[in-house]
């Protein structure tokens, strides 16, 4: 390596060591419901990270390669004074049998958080001190055979994850709904309250708005708005499975229902769901 190149790589890094130490704690609003974990989501690490970057006059690029099953997410800062440029980590990841753009969008999403974290040197999940990852020790039987070996916990990915707006995680996650808003009825069938939907119906919407979160599909200020919206149609699928009589006569929203609905109802997204 040149010694002018020695030099920009030099700048650079202590350009990073000056962005970084400017980067406060990301919140963590994501939750696991697998394991109970909470996370930071992409958008709040941006936030938290590419601000203090710029300031130093570095770019974050995070470009992708797909090969075969492999998906994988590069993880890279550009200065802008000399084009020096360092790869701070590269995160491979394995296509499931669904690959179309949606799945394939979400797998990138989870590849850039965690690249942002490992690169960045970011804390971004709780620390358990690696046991999620680490199995308990076998214990031998009486007669001195080991036990066998537990199954280690399936690897969190994007579709196994939700998120918990502040105002609905703890115990508000399981009492009855106070919340009770308008859903699209089904294709072509208008609108109605979340508390006369079926459980199904409430799961399938839920999970569109998940996949077009995951996808960065929609407007993006209303993503706390949809974030919102999946996790109560979820609490509600939950609440009415175990208390059916609460379930509103109705099975669709009439005029009235609407018009006297909460004003602040978030409005829905402008696509009706395919369903």
């Amino acid at each position: 390596m040149s010694n002018e190149a020695v030099k920009d790589s030099v700048a650079l890094w202590q350009a990073l060591a000056g962005a970084r130490a400017e980067m406060a704690p990301i919140p963590k609003r994501g939750v696991n419901p697998r394991f109970g974990s909470r996370y930071a989501l992409l958008d709040d690490i941006i936030a938290g990270a590419v601000p203090a970057l710029l300031r130093h006059g570095l770019v974050l690029v995070q470009p992708v390669v797909v090969d075969g099953a492999t998906c994988t997410v590069h993880t890279d800062v550009v200065s802008v004074r000399d084009g020096a440029r360092e790869r701070l980590c590269s995160i491979p990841l394995t296509l499931a049998e669904r690959r179309d753009a949606q799945a394939i969008a979400a797998l990138v999403t989870y590849g850039r958080r965690i690249g942002l974290g490992a690169g960045l040197a970011l804390a971004l999940e709780e620390d358990d001190d690696a046991n999620a990852a680490t199995p308990p020790p076998a214990v031998a039987d009486r007669a001195g055979a080991p036990a066998p070996p537990p199954v280690p916990p399936e690897p969190e990915t994007v579709a196994q994850t939700k998120v918990l707006p502040p105002a609905l995680t703890g115990d508000a996650a399981l009492a009855k709904p106070t919340a009770d808003w308008m859903i699209p009825a089904g294709k072509g069938k208008g609108r109605q309250l979340m508390s006369a939907s079926s459980p199904e119906h409430l799961e399938r919407f839920a999970e569109w708005l998940e996949r077009r979160l995951a996808a960065g599909e929609g407007d993006p200020r209303f993503r706390d708005r949809d974030r919102n919206q999946a996790e109560l149609a979820r609490q509600w699928a939950k609440w009415l499975r175990r208390h059916p009589e609460d379930r509103k006569d109705t099975p669709h929203a009439t005029a009235t229902a609407m018009e006297t609905s909460s004003g602040s109802e978030p409005p829905l997204p402008p696509e009706e769901p395919p369903f």
